[in-house]
Order: C-alpha cells, then structure tokens, then sequence
C-alpha cells in the first residue's frame, strides 16, 4: 500500500499578531527526523521540505483504520512524528491551520474521529485539533479544515532550537453497531490521506 501524508507550510497572515508575519527567511531547512506508531513503522515514512520553504510533506506507506464485524468494536493508528524545523536566528514560527484529505467510509453506526497535536520539545504548551464524523458516510476524497486560534498558537523558542513534535491518530468505533464497517484510508488513488498544516512565521 502507498500512501501520503503532507503537511503543508504555507505563509498566512494574522493582521491582528504582533508582530507582523513575514515571509519565509532564507536557510529554512529540515533535519533530525525520527517517527514511530502503528500508522508508520519505521522505514514507512519521508518527510520533504519544498522549494519555496512554505510546504513540507510527510509521505507514508500506510495510515488505515477499519473496524467491521470481525474486527475489535474499537480500532486506533497513530504516528508520533518529531524533526527541526530550522530557522534563521531572529526568526520563530508556528502553525495556524491544519488540512485533513482522503478516504472515509462509514456505515450506521460508525463513528470516527481524527486527531491532530503539535508541541515544542520541553515547552508545556501545544495546541490540538479533533475532527468526528458519525456514519453513514461515504467520502472518496473528505476534506476537513481546522485553523489554531489566536489564543491557543504554540511558538518555537527564540532562544534555542527545539524539535517540532506532531502526534496525530485515527480513531474508529462500531459499538453502536457491531455489524457495520467503517475505515479510514490512507490508500488514495489521487494522493491519499494528506494533513496540511500552515506556517506562520515572525521575528523574535
């Protein structure tokens, strides 16, 4: 199975941030990548930066949930992804939205939820989303967006570097409904599951 995780960086403005965002600065790179979860066992996943600085994407091999009647009434994936997002020094970020797309089937009586987390290595704070659909639900190609408030965005230390952690799973439930199937696909025939995330980057 071939699948795809992205995570979009692209460059959004907040009027009401101070201070300003600013476009991507020059020497934004990638490096120490490491990753693990039942969704990407290792060697199951790439994570590239794109040209312009403002996407980076997450490629794996498999990111599936289903449960039916033969299965456990409760199926759960996750990836723990961690890497340096390195910036310039005067420089920090952080993610304002985040991108959900790919392939979804519930019958009656099926639930799912998707689960999205990022955090900065020994920082306290971070900021979560969650997205639930409730069968039936027949989505080929599902799209879900969530943006981080204001309030609750989470910013790289100005004074030392710092992984970039990303916890995400997918959750799937067919208590209500034990003969029913329902899944979560990673395997796409136009791309696959993708999760974007935006960048906002600013001066320290």
């Amino acid at each position: 199975m071939r699948a795809t995780f992205l995570a979009l960086a692209s460059l959004v403005g907040l009027a009401s941030a101070a201070p300003t965002a600013v476009a991507p600065p020059s020497g934004v790179s990638i490096s120490g990548i490491k990753y693990g979860g039942t969704g990407c066992p290792q060697g199951s996943a790439t994570v590239i930066l794109g040209n312009d600085k403002t996407t980076f994407s997450v490629i794996f091999d498999a990111y599936t949930a289903l449960v039916d009647s033969s299965t456990s009434a409760l199926a759960r994936q996750n990836c723990q992804l961690a890497f340096n997002l390195n910036v310039p020094n005067g420089y920090t970020y952080t993610l304002t939205t985040v991108n959900y797309r790919g392939q979804i089937y519930l019958e009656k009586g099926v639930t799912a939820q998707q689960t999205a987390t990022y955090f900065f290595a020994g920082n306290s704070a971070q900021a979560s989303k969650i997205s639930t659909w409730k069968g039936p639900v027949d989505y080929n190609n599902w799209v879900a967006t969530d943006s981080f408030g204001i309030e609750t965005l989470v910013w790289a230390s100005c004074k030392q570097q710092a992984p970039l952690n990303i916890n995400s799973a997918l959750f799937l439930q067919n208590t209500a409904n034990r003969r029913a199937t329902g899944f979560i696909s990673t395997d796409n025939i136009d791309g696959g599951f993708e999760q974007k995330y935006s960048i906002q980057y600013r001066r320290c």
